[in-house]
């Protein structure tokens, strides 16, 4: 069985030399190739255009194309709760590195205000509430804010309150000029002030690739089959 991957995230060359070490005829190819192989992995994040990934699909023999939904008739690697939990640890996790790397200061008794409340966002408020963090969240829907104080945060408004660091893991568009005095660490797209931000997306892949990689390997594993 051969194995193609096309991805320019570093994460996907790690997982490329793991197959090569199970016995995979593995290898990383550019989007302009000719491709046949009997199954190909594209990258976690849409890398190219719409046009570009057709045009590859339409010149190659391919039998079996592990990708998220981003492309049709593909197998979704990344549709399974412990892909999705420790993709959002590490994003997380490295989050709280970027600050550190980007601002050079402490978190010790900042004022941190988290939008949403998912995956990414419950790791986050723990992780910062065990640096002693005063750790606030937004989220739209009312069972979601029950939720939070239940957790033992607070659930707030979306005001600017004088936070000194601002995590938004919410996708759509926050198209009111807030927060223009937080530091504001971009997780998801969704901040339309990018003056103030620090871009965070991708974070698994440029801040823990080798370990990003160990992930998507247990994910692939199971369909690489033909």
């Amino acid at each position: 069985m051969n194995i193609t991957i096309i991805s320019k995230d570093k994460r996907y060359d790690y997982l490329n030399e793991q197959l090569i070490k199970l016995g995979y005829e593995s290898k990383i190819a550019n989007i302009t190739d000719k491709i046949e192989t009997d199954i190909l992995i594209l990258s976690v994040r849409k890398e190219y255009t719409d046009t570009e990934y057709n045009s590859l699909l339409e010149k190659s023999k391919i039998k079996k194309i592990l990708s998220p939904k981003y492309i049709e008739n593909a197998i979704d690697y990344t549709d399974n709760e412990a892909f999705l939990k420790k993709n959002a640890y590490l994003t997380a996790e490295g989050a709280i590195t970027l600050y550190y790397n980007e601002v050079k200061e402490t978190l010790l008794n900042k004022k941190i205000l988290i939008l949403g409340y998912g995956r990414i966002a419950k790791y986050l408020a723990k992780m910062l509430k065990s640096l002693n963090c005063d750790v606030s969240i937004f989220a739209r829907r009312n069972e979601v804010q029950t939720e939070i104080a239940l957790d033992g945060y607070k659930p707030v408004k979306l005001k600017n309150n004088g936070y000194d660091i601002v995590f938004n893991t919410i996708p759509e568009i926050i198209t009111e000029n807030k927060f223009e005095n937080s530091i504001c660490i971009e997780l998801a797209n969704g901040f339309a002030n990018k003056e103030n931000t620090i871009n965070g997306n991708g974070i698994p892949g440029k801040m823990f690739p080798k370990t990003a990689s160990e992930i998507i390997l247990e994910a692939i594993l199971p369909y690489l089959t033909i």
